[in-house]
């Protein structure tokens, strides 16, 4: 009798994830989040007034950065190019740029914190035994601006996106420290977070509607 094609397929789905989560070769912090807001847009132009003036904090606190290699005197907004991000996403949505317009939305702070830190690494079993020392690495980014009107309305849009690799011992291999999520990028997070930023834009500019 010939197995159902169905359950061998699920189960060599199943069996691959398994194996990529224990070798730390994907993350879903590179996965595009797009999706979730998908046809979330104006049906016409919706015209707004763009003013780019962010405070940029960086917060790099790694010899060797896990995510991008800077220091503290490289402009990481121009690397990672967010005012030409912003302005993608939101006219992806019909919201256009117009210096005449009584809506306005000022980018006020970008954050980018980048830091690794030593850990020690212990067995996960009863035992509890030390493996060895490895590496946390932690990297977040934050944008925040204010949407306001002629009538000096004014209201906040956050958005962020972060991501931590801690290590861990090894599932498949016993006493070896492997890291979680080793290969996440940091401009498709930052990309992310812009999505999810302009959507919150385009949220706030529908109640003025």
């Amino acid at each position: 009798m010939k197995p159902n094609r169905t359950i061998l397929n699920f189960t060599i789905f199943i069996f691959l994830m398994l194996l990529i989560y224990a070798c730390n070769s994907v993350s879903l912090k590179n996965v595009r989040n797009d999706f979730k807001w998908k046809k979330k847009k104006f049906k016409t132009d919706f015209k707004i007034q763009m003013i780019y003036k962010p405070i940029v904090l960086n917060e790099v606190k790694s010899e060797q950065p896990e995510f991008y290699s800077l220091s503290d005197t490289i402009n990481i907004d121009s690397i990672y190019r967010i005012e030409e991000l912003l302005y993608k996403k939101l006219k992806k949505r019909n919201v256009v740029s117009d210096k005449k317009s009584i809506v306005k939305i000022s980018i006020d702070t970008l954050l980018f914190r980048e830091y690794t830190e030593g850990v020690s690494v212990y067995e996960e079993s009863e035992n509890n035994e030390y493996i060895g020392e490895s590496e946390r690495d932690f990297f977040r980014f934050e944008i925040i601006g204010y949407l306001s009107d002629t009538l000096n309305n004014s209201q906040r849009i956050f958005a962020e996106n972060w991501h931590e690799t801690y290590p861990r011992q090894s599932f498949t291999i016993n006493g070896v420290i492997v890291k979680d999520g080793i290969t996440a990028k940091a401009d498709r997070m930052i990309e992310n977070a812009i999505n999810e930023f302009t959507y919150r834009v385009y949220e706030k500019l529908i109640e003025k509607e």
